[in-house]
């Protein structure tokens, strides 16, 4: 029903809310229809069937960056194209949502990296940025001779974890040398989270390093050390696109009102737990789950701690483009046969990376053209941004083709932008969301890649535990009340 007093309120506060605004009550809301939210929302269903569970979503779909796209005859993600297979989160949601038998692995060769203008094969052993067989690497011409002898002497330097968050860039600079750093482990650790490695959490985003480093034979031994038994992880995505997640997902929760369009402006405390206020709809909710990004998120949370706000802010985001381009495969001397490659930041091109999607996925190998998927931005480097897509398309377009050897240009193009959507881990990121946390009223619970890490896989367990938290302070509510 309209709630006059409360449009007067929001008025006041300077909120944007829509005439006719409805308040309804409901057990949980979720701030954010990405799949941390509904993950979160599926979880909360199985977990209690009978909570009254609404999620917001500032977009015309939920799915967050899970979308795809028909694109030359085929259906392309323009966000995550796969999931890495770390414990059983998403291949059991799938086997839950009846998708586990389209699940397909890549086909294509190992990817390359672009670094002096030219495109250089991964050689083999290079595992979590790191080269575990330095041979391999010397004969693959990644390093210069002195390069080589730089990291030779991480083997005989004893080493030790640091007892503080460090970047990426200092433990492997001090470890390894430079041309390590800048020539391996820049392009494919940075380049997983588009971000400087000299600015990038090790504790986030490269623990690999610091297992290493607490087995005090270094690096490049240790790294060999803490290697799981057993096969390297596995890469999948599901045919027809990981949008497909997104929608077993909304088929699963029938009873879960799903408020597109419905951006979430603020959160105010109420008697019955918190008035989530958004631009159509407002909840009087009894536990509230955000999987809003870091800067949405201190902006909604500004009225209920203002230290939050505060250090939500300090969270920086970058971002990326997606480029679509087709070429016919006469343009080609040999058609890639590889999954794609990475581009050195030194080369200052706008293409960051780029996939040869018809080579990489069996499902969407094409008789007569041949399909790339280039990516674009990276923190500190917003030229990508500030074109328009028919410049940006014109310039990634040349550059694809002078690193690849295309003759003519594409014959169909499609820019996707995703704009701050790359969280930036920077050192001392895990205490900064502890004390965010620590502030918050336990019936708020904050969930998603910018707070705990990037991946489909990661994001779904972050929903999950976030569900878990939440679904255990309402039952320890209701037996207080049944107790009283």
């Amino acid at each position: 029903m309209v709630d006059e007093d409360l449009l007067i309120r929001h008025d006041l506060l300077g909120w944007p809310v829509e005439a006719g605004h409805a308040t309804s009550s409901v057990d949980v809301a979720i701030v954010g229809g990405g799949i941390t939210g509904l993950g979160a929302a599926h979880a909360l269903r199985a977990g209690d069937p009978t909570l009254r569970i609404t999620v917001f979503e500032g977009a015309p779909a939920v799915g967050g960056k899970l979308r795809t796209i028909d694109f030359a005859g085929q259906r392309i993600d323009t966000g995550p194209d796969g999931f890495v297979v770390r414990g059983d989160a998403v291949t059991t949601l799938c086997e839950q949502l009846g998708l586990d038998t389209d699940l397909v692995s890549p086909c294509g060769g190992a990817p390359g990296i672009v670094y002096d203008g030219r495109l250089r094969h991964i050689p083999p052993g290079i595992m979590g940025g790191l080269a575990t067989r330095p041979l391999s690497v010397a004969r693959s011409g990644m390093l210069p001779w002195h390069g080589l002898l730089r990291a030779a002497l991480d083997v005989v330097a004893p080493s030790h974890a640091p007892d503080r968050d460090v970047s990426v860039g200092s433990l492997v600079r001090r470890r390894l040398g430079d041309a390590t750093a800048d020539r391996i482990v820049q392009p494919l650790l940075g380049g997983i989270h588009c971000a400087d490695i000299d600015a990038m959490s090790a504790r986030m985003c490269a623990p690999q390093l610091l297992a290493a480093l607490a087995t005090g034979r270094g690096l490049v031994r240790g790294a060999r050390a803490t290697k799981t038994a057993g096969p390297p992880p596995r890469f999948l995505t599901l045919r027809g696109g990981m949008s497909r997640l997104v929608d077993g997902l909304v088929a699963a929760m029938p009873d879960v009102r799903l408020r597109t369009d419905d951006a979430v402006v603020g959160v105010l405390p109420h008697r019955h737990g918190w008035e989530v206020v958004g631009r159509r709809t407002s909840v009087h909710a009894r536990a509230l789950i955000v999987c809003a990004p870091p800067r949405d998120a201190a902006a909604l949370l500004d009225h209920v701690r203002d230290t939050v706000a505060h250090n939500l802010g300090r969270i920086e985001s970058t971002s990326v483009g997606i480029v679509l381009l087709t070429y016919g495969r006469n343009s080609f001397d040999e058609v890639p046969q590889s999954s794609g490659f990475i581009v050195s930041p030194q080369e200052r091109t706008l293409l960051t990376a780029c996939t040869w999607v018809s080579a990489k996925w069996p499902h969407l190998r094409t008789g007569e053209h041949v399909i790339a998927r280039c990516s674009t931005g990276r923190s500190g480097d917003a030229r990508a941004a500030a074109l328009d897509d028919a410049e940006l398309i014109d310039r990634v377009d040349g550059e694809l083709r002078r690193m690849a050897g295309i003759r003519g240009g594409a014959v169909q193009a499609r820019v996707v932008r995703w704009t701050h959507s790359m969280p930036q881990f920077r050192p001392g990121h895990g205490r900064l969301v502890e004390a965010v946390r620590e502030t918050l009223p336990s019936s708020i619970v904050l969930a998603g890649a910018g707070y705990d890490g990037t991946g489909i896989h990661a994001c779904i367990e972050h929903g999950r535990s976030a569900a878990a938290s939440v679904l255990e302070q309402l039952q320890e509510a209701t037996k207080m009340a049944e107790s009283a």
